[in-house]
């Protein structure tokens, strides 16, 4: 999708492109610079009659507003863990009720470096290589206190804060694909299986093409009570009882190409 920001469910995500100066003097040259972000609300909050996506559409859209007021890229304002503490302190200042997980990236696309944080099972990949012999060379790893119970951001006193986010710093290369999602597409997809669907219908001109092609994948693996999933292999090493089978969740994909 190519809209900068949507919802779906319990998921939400913000695409932001913005021109900023390198440096803070008036002579500074503009740098195409991009933030992405998806965010998955705990849909426990539900039990409790709070809508479990109200905070996760709401820290997406603060990230975006605060990427468009950031001035130069050496301001501690472009960093993403930065980007996560002014929309978390929105909405404590809001009083909104619940938590979600989160991840956020920012580019500088004219020295194509990757900055990333990470709370929680959203995450991110980048997939690396000529068509025919792509691979995953970076995989954001999920935040979980123990399985079923990730990092998260919130109103309780239990959740975490996003000082506490895993950061990344990343040099892209052209031709880089980056791909976000939320735990609804980690669950459900291995690696191996994002880069044989990016193979498969990738080019620079139909990333959504490819979001939609890895969406619509990882729905049918939740739908599959038979099917091998890193889901069904987490939960059978943790309860040490065989399971299978796919995990029915919101899911949510955003695709990137490294020009």
């Amino acid at each position: 999708m190519q809209r900068e920001w949507g919802h779906g469910g319990e998921d939400a995500y913000f695409v932001k492109k913005v021109n900023i100066k390198r440096d803070d003097d008036g002579d500074g040259v503009d740098d195409t610079c991009v933030a992405f972000g998806v965010a998955d609300g705990v849909y426990m909050w539900r039990q409790l009659g709070i809508d479990a996506g109200l905070y996760s559409r709401k820290l997406m859209g603060l990230c975006s507003d605060a990427f468009a007021t950031v001035k130069t890229t050496e301001d501690d304002s472009f960093k993403p863990q930065k980007l996560l503490e002014a929309a978390y302190e929105g909405c404590t200042a809001e009083a909104l009720k619940g938590s979600t997980t989160a991840c956020v990236l920012t580019v500088d696309a004219t020295h194509g470096v990757l900055r990333g944080a990470n709370i929680g099972d959203s995450g991110f990949m980048i997939v690396r290589g000529a068509p025919g012999e792509r691979e995953c060379v970076h995989r954001s790893p999920p935040q979980e206190h123990e399985f079923g119970r990730p990092f998260q951001l919130g109103h309780h006193e239990a959740s975490d804060k996003p000082f506490d986010a895993m950061l990344t710093t990343f040099q892209l290369d052209p031709g880089d694909v980056l791909i976000m999602g939320s735990d609804g597409l980690w669950d459900n997809l291995s690696e191996s299986e994002i880069v044989e669907l990016v193979e498969k219908v990738f080019n620079a001109r139909v990333a959504n093409a490819a979001a939609r092609e890895i969406v619509t994948a990882a729905y049918a693996a939740s739908m599959d009570k038979r099917r091998s999933t890193p889901y069904s292999l987490a939960a059978t090493e943790f309860f040490d009882m065989v399971y299978s089978g796919g995990k029915k969740d919101d899911i949510t994909v955003v695709v990137a190409n490294v020009g």
